[in-house]
């Protein structure tokens, strides 16, 4: 866990494979800690952007709990993770059963790591369905969270997530006044800790020069989003580096350099092909769709795909 954290995400992966090579089954325990291990070895290929191979692992994990007829906690985890992949594939009715469904879980253990997880995919659906009542509510068990002593550095992430909760719902005076007060700058170097702040802080100045005329100095943004891009690159963070890109795209649109925002539009489509990713597109809304519909002609990754992005 501590290297995966850390970004080394081959030397989590081989460890972990190695551990589960190691176990033989025989008890709670022990089924517990294989469990555990598969949840890793899931989210590792979520970050790679192999949802597929993710979907395959967590699948696994929840079959091989239900035929021990041992109820563990840890299906909740591994259906919020299956619940995060499938509304990342557009699929809203069968995440929506499944983030229930670890929801459940979480609230029944109290076990933390399975709610905020839940809670993720939960406000994701909520502003699909322009549901602000249940954002502001999930919002608000995230700040419980940061009672208990292992969820206590999360709280500058949740105001970050806030932020772009709060754009993605047409409400940016709030995302603009967090920006402002968060004390970040787009001239700071961002870290595998923190790069979720930054990340926020770009789509908010994004939003205001596109929304309000606010003018910023579009290449310190760039600037900005080049350092996310080469972080994730570095650290193989394939979902988020996806989203980089994108954000470069809109940029470069926003600055009138439609050939450069194309290229980064089709490195973001090249990436997230293989993983199927479609809501990362859908939730960039109308300005993603009109670049995406700019772009078909100089692209050609399968008809349906590019169909389902926009």
């Amino acid at each position: 866990v501590c290297m995966w954290r850390m970004g080394d995400l081959s030397g989590a992966e081989n460890i972990a494979t190695s551990l589960q090579h190691e176990i033989h089954i025989s008890s709670s325990q022990s089924l517990n800690i294989y469990t555990q291990l598969m949840h890793i070895l899931g989210m590792i290929k979520e970050q790679r952007g192999q949802l597929v191979e993710a979907e395959r692992i967590y699948l696994d994990g929840i079959e091989i709990i239900e035929q021990s007829g041992t109820a563990m906690p840890v299906i909740g985890l591994l259906e919020a993770r299956l619940a995060a992949i499938r509304y990342q594939w557009n699929d809203i009715e069968k995440a929506t059963v499944l983030c229930e469904s670890g929801r459940v879980w979480g609230q029944r253990t109290g076990i933390g790591d399975i709610i905020i997880h839940s809670l993720f995919v939960q406000v994701d659906l909520a502003i699909y369905h322009q549901d602000e009542k249940v954002v502001r509510e999930s919002i608000d068990e995230f700040y419980k969270l940061l009672d208990w002593a292992e969820f206590s550095d999360i709280g500058a992430t949740i105001q970050a997530n806030q932020a772009v909760y709060n754009t993605r719902l047409g409400n940016l005076a709030p995302a603009i006044r967090w920006a402002d007060s968060s004390g970040l700058s787009l001239e700071d170097q961002p870290t595998l800790r923190n790069q979720v702040e930054y990340q926020s802080l770009v789509r908010v100045r994004y939003d205001e020069i596109r929304l309000l005329g606010v003018k910023y100095q579009s290449q310190q943004i760039l600037a900005q989003v080049d350092k996310l891009i080469f972080l994730s690159e570095k650290h193989e963070i394939v979902d988020l580096e996806i989203y980089y890109w994108l954000l470069k795209a809109l940029l470069l649109e926003l600055n009138n350099q439609g050939k450069n925002a194309i290229t980064a539009l089709n490195t973001a489509l090249d990436l997230a092909y293989p993983g199927g990713f479609i809501r990362v597109f859908l939730d960039l809304g109308t300005p993603m769709r009109t670049l995406i519909q700019k772009s078909l002609a100089s692209y050609d990754l399968q008809t349906a795909f590019i169909a389902g992005v926009s």
